[in-house]
């Protein structure tokens, strides 16, 4: 998730903290990561990119159980809720949705794109 902050801040950088200033000045953004396997925290970034906390807790718990960044679980419940149209609930198109997830869950396991 990313947070536009209007003015400037100075840089925060110290080491590779999750949620650390990542540049400085006009719109500089504060990118809040997922720190490897903290199912809470994964919870929450679903929540915050606007799945329902319901789903979010349920997609995290899937994800945690399936023990892979996008394995077969979460491919099926993503097929699942965006069959009932739930990117259209979450208020973000299906590939944006998408790549959100992958994003977090890749960050919750500790991988690379």
């Amino acid at each position: 998730m990313n947070i536009l902050l209007c003015g400037k801040i100075p840089s925060q950088r110290s080491g590779t903290n999750p949620g650390q200033v990542q540049n400085t000045g006009e719109n500089a953004q504060i990118n809040l990561q997922v720190a490897e396997g903290d199912i809470n925290g994964l919870v929450k970034a679903f929540e915050d990119g606007g799945i329902p906390i319901e789903q979010a807790k349920e997609l995290a718990e899937i994800a945690a159980a399936d023990e892979d960044s996008v394995g077969d679980k979460v491919k099926t419940w993503l097929g699942e809720k965006l069959l009932e149209g739930a990117d259209a609930a979450w208020g973000v198109g299906q590939a944006a949705g998408i790549a959100y997830i992958k994003l977090k869950l890749n960050e919750f396991f500790g991988v690379g794109d």
